[in-house]
């Protein structure tokens, strides 16, 4: 609930409105977090679809890996401008120091929608221009770490950059040392 109702603020603090890109990065540690995630922000009646649609208004999309891989329409230029988007991703389908034959850094045709959409500010020479890494860090996505305290490894903060996100939001109930200050606060 206190990532819900953050990305709304930070939404609002950013001045982001329908027609914009409004485009979230969910990122939990483990893949039944993420499939517990994913059911609850999906499940119409559910207290976390409803605090979603209560913080986000209802236009709002929640979209596994396979989703927005899957170019079924659900991810796109077009229904990040008029929805808000929350992408449900786990750590290791980002961390790798070795992109080569991870589906998020690959070529995929069914996202060429953000490459002629929306301008990619900087491109990166690491992975393919229309890869999914590459349409979400052209979006300069909210990133939100659920259990940061499992993502403090060098490896994990550069797998974040590369979403070249607006803003990190760490979540946990035991921050690091290095953890950003407001979570101690």
């Amino acid at each position: 609930l206190i990532g819900i109702y953050a990305l709304q603020e930070i939404l609002n603090a950013m001045d982001k409105r329908q027609g914009e890109p409004r485009m979230c990065v969910w990122l939990v540690p483990s893949l039944s977090i993420k499939d517990q995630v994913l059911t609850r922000f999906n499940t119409a009646g559910d207290g976390y679809w409803l605090a979603l649609r209560e913080a986000l208004g209802h236009r709002v999309s929640v979209l596994s890996k396979e989703e927005l891989l899957s170019g079924s329409g659900k991810f796109n230029a077009q229904r990040v401008r008029e929805e808000v988007v929350i992408a449900v991703l786990t750590y290791d389908s980002l961390r790798s120091r070795k992109v080569e034959g991870r589906k998020l850094y690959e070529s995929n045709s069914e996202l060429s929608s953000f490459s002629a959409d929306i301008a990619v500010s900087e491109p990166d020479d690491n992975f393919d221009s229309d890869s999914l890494v590459a349409a979400l860090a052209s979006l300069q996505p909210v990133v939100i770490v659920d259990e940061s305290h499992n993502a403090t490894s060098e490896l994990s903060r550069e797998s974040i950059d590369r979403l070249k996100p607006s803003c990190v939001l760490e979540l946990t109930a035991t921050p690091r040392e290095t953890a950003n200050i407001i979570s101690f606060v």
